[in-house]
Parts: structure tokens; sequence; C-alpha cells
């Protein structure tokens, strides 16, 4: 989970240090008074030679949080421009250059940071702009009409050159080969941001190489000051940056923010700390004095994180100080041992032998750059009030769907459903959830990624943890159809000889094993599911255009890697019963084939992730089009069970395997099998 924003305790000022957030914090005040127009009303007459001034006299260090120091160069030289001293400019566009030759070039983590580095880019394009194209822009090249193409760059809201520039870009001839050699340089940076956009909505496998096309052209253009400010005349004539945001960052899923403090991600063992606490001579297996241990599993991707693993353990008993010994394998015991112990001296290093401890997290502190809403304490005091056991069942809740609070709380009170808790994402939610007495947990960002924050607090508290999406609604109470899952399961375990499913998950109706993230079961006591979450986490955090559905599919094993970078092996998981815990015939494959009756949850896709139905519309069945099912399935019984009847389906003759698949995930598929004749 790095730190794209420069907000944790290796980026906050020290002595002789950067305030990167102080900057941060200016930076912002500065893009929001230039957009709304309002720069000399801010900052006065001389504000911009003054801003300068101020912003130039900032310790600016070589190496460490890339993202600050390109929004801190850019404005430094938008400032300049606007002052409009041109001698004195020269100076801040070589070390703009010299800044962009060795920063972080990614247009796509750009796009997903809270710093204003595309906006600020997007006002020094407008002032440096260049009034003509160049030569190799005027004429047609291939099946490219640049000159139409650069005044559809022109007027972006005109409906009719827009589409007609989509479906340009769209053209099987347009390659990243063509575009990294052809001379127009400005319109193929336009396409090659197009085509980005197009990967980062329905082909994953191809952002990273259109990210490194961009990044090439752009470190291309940093050779000189000289350099940088021609390229960005012709971006800024070409509107690359507002082609960036109406295209890149348009699809971005999340910004690189979970929502929760530097304390909780180190209480989670998401961050560590460098400095020693103490030495401890191991006693493995048999801990002596009032260390713990622990042995956790050495399994691919899970080991690269043994530390943090322990570390979370430590957090659940009474420690001071946590390590991790090397792997060993001694008859039964097969991992890495994790140690827990009260020591906390501090010491400059470790002999031979010992093991190095390092000091657990103070959770009771707070630190001012740490947010608002402390979620993993608000979990804990909600923790008092549950059932450990059962599973505990999370939602979340932010925007529209708050009115439907009241009509959930009633239903689940009804069916005498326990452990309910609310993600509350807003004011209306935490407002809703107090009016009807719900328990909840109070959070800020509005993502995909607070699904498995909330899921993680709890894992963190040591529940078993069942997530379901709000837009879903509970017809019966699920204990029961949970309890006879869990001990079928067991003895198929048993019978198989592996190990218990670890993850139940929701699966189409057609498929035998085709999962989806609707809702899902962890269960802590067959694995190591919060370690298992965590790696989801933070595959998704670093893929901020990545859909979470595919991410919870390729860390159950059921798709192809997207990229080169490695998963964890999957964890042992079973589907739920796709008769009892149901999806609407919203989309092919989905439906259910029992009773109305027989159904315990029933979720009806309210928008990819909710709050957003027009967001499903032009890819959904026909069949609710224009129905609120929030309204239909909360109404009357009979209401209800007729909207939930029109999903009902004849129980498939045949049954998908998703572990069998005719396509590589890239656009290759298999239509034709080969067979090898052996020769003699």
């Amino acid at each position: 989970l790095e730190d794209q924003n420069c907000l944790r305790p290796s980026f906050l000022p020290v002595a002789g240090g950067v305030d990167w957030h102080g900057i941060r914090q200016q930076l912002l005040k500065l893009t929001e008074s230039l957009t709304l127009g309002v720069f000399g009303q801010e900052f006065g007459q001389e504000g911009a030679t003054v801003l300068l001034r101020r912003l130039s006299a900032t310790r600016h260090p070589r190496v460490g949080c890339s993202i600050g120091r390109l929004t801190l160069v850019v404005a430094q030289v938008l400032l300049c421009t606007i002052a409009g001293d041109g001698h004195e400019c020269r100076k801040y566009w070589d070390h703009a250059a010299q800044v962009f030759q060795n920063g972080d070039l990614d247009v796509v983590r750009w796009s997903a940071t809270t710093w204003p580095l595309i906006n600020l880019l997007t006002h020094l394009g407008r002032v440096v702009q260049t009034a003509d194209t160049t030569p190799e822009c005027q004429e047609v090249e291939g099946s490219i009409d640049w000159p139409l193409v650069y005044r559809a760059s022109q007027d972006l809201g005109d409906e009719h050159l827009a589409n007609m520039l989509w479906r340009m870009a769209s053209k099987h001839d347009i390659t990243l080969d063509s575009m990294m050699d052809s001379n127009c340089r400005g319109g193929a940076q336009l396409l090659l941001l197009m085509k980005l956009g197009f990967c980062m909505d329905m082909s994953p496998i191809c952002v990273v190489s259109h990210t490194y096309a961009l990044e090439t052209r752009l470190r291309k253009a940093a050779v000189s000051g000289a350099a940088l400010r021609d390229w960005l005349a012709e971006a800024g004539a070409w509107n690359l940056f507002d082609v960036s945001i109406g295209s890149v960052k348009k699809h971005v899923r999340h910004r690189y923010d979970l929502g929760l403090s530097v304390e909780e991600l180190q209480q989670l063992g998401v961050l560590g700390e460098r400095r020693l606490s103490g030495c401890l001579q191991p006693s493995f297996p048999s801990a002596k004095g009032d260390e713990r241990y622990y042995l956790l599993d050495p399994k691919p991707g899970l080991a690269d994180v043994a530390l943090n693993s322990c570390r979370a353990l430590c957090g659940t008993v009474s420690s001071r100080s946590y390590g991790a010994l090397p792997e060993i394998e001694q008859g039964a015991f097969r991992g890495i041992p994790c140690v827990c112990s009260p020591a906390d001296d501090r010491v400059t290093n470790c002999t031979d032998g010992e093991v190095p401890l390092f000091p657990m997290p103070d959770v009771q502190s707070r630190h001012g750059q740490s947010g608002k809403f402390q979620v993993l304490s608000q979990a804990s005091e909600v923790a008092s009030n549950l059932d450990r056991a059962v599973p505990v069942f999370v939602t979340m809740v932010f925007g529209k769907m708050a009115r439907y609070i009241e009509p959930f709380t009633k239903r689940v009170r009804r069916l005498a459903i326990p452990n309910i808790v609310v993600f509350a994402l807003d004011e209306l939610a935490e407002d809703a959830c107090r009016r009807n007495g719900v328990l909840f947990v109070r959070g800020m960002e509005r993502t995909a990624l607070q699904k498995y924050v909330i899921v993680l607090a709890f894992l963190e508290l040591g529940f078993d943890v069942f997530w379901f999406d709000f837009d879903s609604v509970w017809l019966k109470n699920p204990l029961p159809a949970l309890q006879q899952a869990m001990a079928a399961e067991a003895a198929a375990a048993s019978a198989a000889q592996r190990p218990e499913a670890m993850v139940f998950s929701a699966i189409d109706f057609d498929s035998k094993n085709c999962a989806m993230n609707a809702f899902f079961l962890l269960r802590q006591s067959q694995g190591p599911a919060k370690a298992w979450l965590l790696s989801l986490l933070d595959w998704i955090y670093k893929r901020p255009f990545v859909h979470d559905q595919l991410a919870f599919t390729l860390f159950l094993g059921v798709v192809p890697l997207v990229d080169e970078e490695p998963v964890p092996a999957p964890p042992q998981w079973a589907p739920l019963d796709r008769n009892l815990f149901s999806n609407a015939l919203r989309f092919q494959g989905l439906g259910f084939s029992s009773e109305v009756d027989d159904l315990v949850l029933f979720h009806f896709f309210d928008g990819w992730n909710s709050n957003s139905p027009e967001g499903v519309e032009q890819w959904a069945t026909p069949i609710y089009r224009g129905m609120n099912l929030f309204d239909h399935l909360y109404a009357s019984n009979d209401a209800a069970r007729q909207a939930i009847a029109k999903s009902k389906l004849p129980e498939p003759k045949m049954l998908r395997d998703c572990a069998v698949r005719d396509d590589f995930g890239n656009g290759i598929t298999v239509f034709s099998q080969l067979i090898e004749v052996p020769t003699f």
C-alpha cells in the first residue's frame, strides 16, 4: 500500500525536512483559485511572484515524494510564467526538466493521487501553448486525418467531434507502434491517451504498455528546460491534459486513499518501523517467559509479508515488540516463526542467532495527518456489542442508499439477523444509522476499496466476516444456511483430505465456480484470511483502474494474471448455494431456479458498485429496466415476490467451469484445438 500522497511518517516534516503536506495544501489552494478564475483575488496583483518566492524557498530534496516534487516544479514554472519574467523562468524550466527526467511519469498514478499535478499541467499548457500545429500534423497519415483530430481536440465538448475522435482511436491500424513512430507528436499522444482509457475500462493487460509509451514520450521531451517547454506548449495546443482528465482520470475507480490513519495501518501490519526495539534469543517452539510464538504460512506471496503478518498477530496479544525468524521445517513444524515479546529496550544491532525485535505501534496515539475517523477504534467499540460465535455481517452505505436504511433495519430485525454493521461513508448514512439504532462505523472515502477496509477491520478484531452489497435484500436469517454450507464443506474437505475453505463466495447461476464479490464469507479459523485480504487490497490499490470484481476472482485463482506481478497462491474456497444466495437476472448467467420462498439473499445490482443504476443499463438485460428495485423489494411481500420471480430460470443443463477458458484474458481467443500426432 505505497504512500503515493506522501502523508505517512517517512514523508512527515522533521527538523530540516520537507513539509510535503503543507506544500500539497498550498498547491491545492493555488489550483482551486486558478480553476475558479479568482487567482488575483486570492493572492493579489503580485501574487504569482510572492507565491513563487515562497515555494522556491522550500528545501527541495532529490529523492522522496516524486509526485510532490513534480507538482511543485510545475507550479513554480506556472507561477513564473504568470509573473512574466522570461529570463528568470529559464532556471525553473531547467530544474523542472531534471525533476521530470528522474520522476515517476505514470499518468495513471498522476490521475489517482490527491496532488493536483494534472490540473496544474492543464493550466500551464494553456499559458504556454502554441498557436499552430507542426507541419507533420497538417496532413493525413495512413488512416488518420490529423487536421480533423486537431479540430476535434479544440472542442472536446462537441459530441459529434468527440464521437468521431473515439471512433478514430478505436481503429485496428492505430496501434501502439504506429503511434510511437508517428511524426505528429501531439496527435499521437492524444490518441495514446484515448487508447489508454480504453485499456483501463476494458482490458487492464494493455495499461502498462500504454503508460510506458506515454512515459517514454515525456521523458524524451524533458532532455532540457527548452525542450520541456516546447513539449508543454504542444500539449497545450492539443489540449492533452484535458483529454487525460476526460479519458484517463475518468476511468480511475479510486484515489490513493484508504481512509485509514497511520496508526491503523501500523496496527494492521502494513507499516513497520525500522528502528529496533530489542533482541531475543529464540526458544521456538517453546516460548520462555512472556514471549508468544506463532507459525506463519510460508506460501508464495505471504512469505514476503511475514514481518507485517507477525506484527498484526502480535497486535492481538499484550506485547511491546515483534520479530520473525527464518523459515523452518522440523517434523510437524513448517513455516515462519513469529515472536511477540514484552521487550522494549532500544538497541543498535543484534548478534548472530538473535531475533531483531521491532516496536509495536502505540494505537492510542493520534497524528495530525491521520484523517478524521479512526476505523479500527470505532470497530473495536462496536465489537463489544457483537456475538463472537457468529460472523459479522457488514455492508457500506452512502448517498441515496441512505434512505433505505430504515426498511433495511426493520427487515434484519424481523429476521433476527445478528451482528449487522453498516460502514457509513457520509453524513446521510450516519444520520440514518443513528435514527434507526443501527451499529455503524463512520468512514471517509467512497470507493470499492472501502468494502475490503471494513472487512479487514473486523478480521483484525478476530471475527469471521460476511460481506454483502447493500443493493441486496435479506429474505431469511442466513445462519442456518451458512452452518449447513460449512458442515457440508467440512465433510467434503475431510473426504478429500484437504483443508476446509477459507472463503465462501457467491457464484454465477450458470456456473459451478465463477466467483463474484457481491457477497462472501471470510473465515479466520481456516487460513490466513487477513494476510490474503491485505494482499488483495494492495493489488487493487496499486491498480486504480481495475474493477475489484476482477481482483477478487484473480485472488481466488479463477482468472489469469493481468500483468507480470505474481499473486499469492489462491486459498481454498467454496461456492455459496446459488439457489439460496442469488443474483437478479440483470446480466446473462445470473438468476436462480429455486422457489422464491427458498431464497436467503437476493442481490439486484443498483450499479457496478452501487449508487449509480444508470451505469449498468447499457449492459443489463431489460427485465428490470425502469424499476427502482429498492422500492419494489422493500414494499409489500407480493410486490417483492413478483419482482424477484422475474429472475427465476430453469436449471441449466450444463454449468460453466471458469477454471477452463478459451481466452488468455488479453483478447486472444482459442477457436480450435491443435492435436499433435507423433511421428515414427
